[in-house]
């Protein structure tokens, strides 16, 4: 079985881990199965909403001419499209906000060292 080892970074000082039963206290490393782990949101996935925020926003505003506003609605649209194509990661790791990954490894840990 591949697992990853994750350290919980959350907000909270300690949460169940219902995957697992586990208890995890914020900056505990803990080994999980890969797919509990899941994976990572692409990393332009952060940056993409930041600029849809701003560009709603931007379309929002007053007293914008009719050819301003087409342009900036194009823009929001546009940019949800992108954010719609992008991974959004699945797993423990969708949540940059509370995990991250240390390591991951097939199987058994060996510590035998070749001769």
């Amino acid at each position: 079985m591949t697992t990853k080892q994750l350290q919980y970074i959350g907000p909270h000082a300690e949460i169940e881990l219902a995957a697992t039963g586990d208890l995890v206290e914020r900056d505990d490393i803990v080994d999980v199965p890969a797919e509990i782990a899941g994976r990572a949101p692409a990393a332009r996935l952060a940056g993409a909403l930041d600029d849809l925020a701003a560009a709603v926003t931007a379309a929002a505003e007053a007293d914008l001419d009719v050819d301003e506003q087409i342009t900036r609605a194009r823009a929001v649209a546009e940019l949800r499209a992108e954010i719609a194509g992008l991974d959004h990661g699945e797993g423990l790791l969708a949540q940059p906000d509370n995990w991250k990954l240390v390591a991951a490894f097939a199987g058994t840990k060996s510590t035998d060292e070749e001769q």
